[in-house]
């Protein structure tokens, strides 16, 4: 907390001020960032104990691509990796990203559907955190002697590249790269040179936009070509072979949860104790969904017998679900297994792993599996949703979704008082819950069936399209459900916990303290989020029009805008 900051002024400060410096040594940078390191320093737990010999199969991929990644990989493995990628004829972005990760040392935090100027931007722009190696790598172009060298040492590019065209095309790059953009005032932070970058550097440090343009001018080029480019750039340097680096565990273990999702899910599941507190999740959801239907059946807008109907029988129908695997019947060991069957691993081969993994992801993500009314009982496609603890909710299954790593302190724990449960786990399955009755979830019945008709006869209501209307202007268009559900989420935790009894001061406060050090964080990179907006503004936006917020702090009364209220 920040007691200095005035909680009517911004709440966020107030309650998170202190968080960067409180948990500047940890590994974590916000609560959900915490949740997932636990529950990866688990299941690295569980992948390093010695396996029985009787394991099934699924366990024995998650072994196998976990230990190749914690094994030290080394300069040689880079190279051997690269060259293989970049000798064939065609080179698929699972095989790009693959030869990007082994020649830059590259973490895997990659969405399949990056773009290459995405991933190079992230590369360029990336603090070296240390001054680069000089004895490691040459960051000046490259000679034609030391061009006509290197090109000897791989026979196969003869048949691939004329060698005249190539050396024309590398010359003409490594100019455009160290080409100065000039002096622009508004991009005058100098970029570091990045972490293992082995390509020609600007002498005076580039300027962003200087970075911007060496990512379009990279970007611009074939794949085969610059990954055949960058092989020839790691032999020019003669790197050590045996110069050797290692991943650390959470970040192995993040891996293989990633791209094992249902296994890792499978093996979790049975050290897990969530089984036990189930009835406590869906008495809390229950009572979220009453107080839900309370809001409905006030029928404010004062809505026709077939609304009504349409809104009350899709919140009758809204389930919760823990875990992306099926409670009970459902996927079994076999079906996991049969899924994962043409993906094979070795214990040795990090790079061999991470490109089969990739084209897995890829092939699932081409696949005709997508989520359905159906999938509330069987076991979830996923990508995306479901890897990390964010919950989230599926408008075709009129489902809400809880990973098994939300289900931690200090979110839920089976001692943990009522009211810190309802003000952050409470909070969070109200926002999902409301996230059906959103204007994007209203376009889904109670069965997930498309069915824009009834939202389109709703905004024919005068009260009802005011209010579509003012979430439309006071919040950017792709902000209007998660605005809408973070109000309303709060609103509901409130009213369930608290109820109709006059609550204690020290209990009002306390509640609404938690639910902000929910979000606390020490990513700045939250303040661009166009989804959800900063953590700052999700805060300070829930509660500003939160009467009872408002009258415990004693906000001073205003002329102030009214919050945008649906329903």
């Amino acid at each position: 907390m920040d007691e200095s900051v005035n909680p009517c002024s911004d709440f966020y400060r107030h309650a998170c001020g202190k968080w960067p410096k409180v948990h500047a040594n940890d590994s974590y940078r916000s609560v959900l960032d915490n949740l997932d390191h636990n529950y990866e320093s688990r299941l690295a737990d569980l992948l390093e104990e010695q396996g029985s010999g009787e394991d099934p199969r699924l366990v024995g991929l998650l072994r196998d691509y976990y230990t190749s990644c914690r094994q030290n990989l080394t300069h040689s493995q880079a190279m051997d990796i690269l060259e293989k990628i970049a000798q064939s004829s065609e080179i698929d972005s699972e095989a790009y990203i693959v030869g990007l990760t082994a020649a830059f040392r590259m973490r895997i935090q990659l969405l399949p559907t990056m773009k290459s100027s995405e991933l190079w931007s992230m590369l360029i722009t990336r603090d070296s955190g240390e001054s680069p190696d000089r004895n490691e790598s040459s960051n000046v172009p490259m000679t034609r002697q030391e061009f006509d060298s290197t090109w000897q040492m791989f026979p196969w590019l003869g048949e691939k590249a004329n060698q005249e065209e190539f050396w024309l095309q590398v010359s003409h790059l490594e100019r455009q790269l160290l080409v100065k953009m000039g002096s622009y005032r508004w991009f005058q932070e100098e970029q570091k040179m990045p972490l293992h970058w082995m390509l020609p550097w600007p002498q005076t440090p580039p300027t962003l936009f200087d970075s911007i343009h060496m990512v379009i001018i990279i970007t611009g080029q074939p794949r085969d070509f610059l990954l055949r480019y960058i092989l020839l750039r790691l032999a020019h340097n003669k790197v050590n072979p045996a110069t050797s680096w290692q991943i650390d565990r959470e970040e192995c273990a993040e891996q293989t949860r990633r791209f094992l999702s249902h296994p890792a899910a499978w093996l979790m599941e049975l050290h897990h104790p969530r089984l036990q507190e189930e009835a406590k999740m869906r008495g809390i959801f229950l009572k979220l969904k009453q107080r839900f239907a309370d809001k409905l059946l006030a029928n404010r807008n004062e809505f026709n017998t077939h609304t009504m109907h349409f809104l009350m029988a899709k919140l009758s129908r809204m389930i919760l679900r823990l875990s992306i695997m099926p409670r009970r019947g459902g996927a079994t060991e076999e079906q996991i297994e049969e899924h994962y069957r043409d993906v094979r691993f070795q214990a040795t081969d990090y790079f061999g792993n991470l490109l089969a993994a990739l084209h897995h992801q890829a092939a699932v993500l081409q696949s005709p599996l997508k989520y359905s009314y159906q999938s509330r009982k069987s076991w979830l496609p996923v990508y995306g949703f479901g890897v990390y603890a964010s919950p989230y909710f599926i408008s075709v299954s009129n489902m809400l979704v809880v990973p098994l790593s939300f289900l931690e302190q200090p979110l839920f724990g089976a001692n943990q008082s009522d009211l810190l449960t309802y003000s952050s786990l409470g909070f969070v399955l109200g926002h999902e819950l409301s996230h059906g009755f959103s204007p994007n979830g209203l376009e889904f019945s109670a069965r997930g069936e498309h069915n824009p008709g009834v939202y389109n006869k709703m905004k024919t209501n005068p009260r009802f399209q005011r209010q579509l209307d003012c979430l439309d202007t006071r919040f950017r268009p792709r902000m209007e459900d998660e605005k809408f559900a973070d109000a309303t989420g709060l609103e509901l935790a409130y009213s369930a916990y608290f109820g109709g009894d006059l609550p204690r001061v020290e209990d009002q406060s306390l509640f609404f303290l938690n639910f902000a050090q929910f979000f606390c964080s020490s990513e700045t990179k939250n303040e661009k989020s166009k989804i959800h907006g900063s953590d700052r503004s999700r805060v300070n936006d829930a509660v500003r029009h939160f009467r009872p917020f408002q009258e415990l702090f004693a906000c001073q009364k205003r002329k102030r805008r009214s919050p945008c209220e649906l329903y």
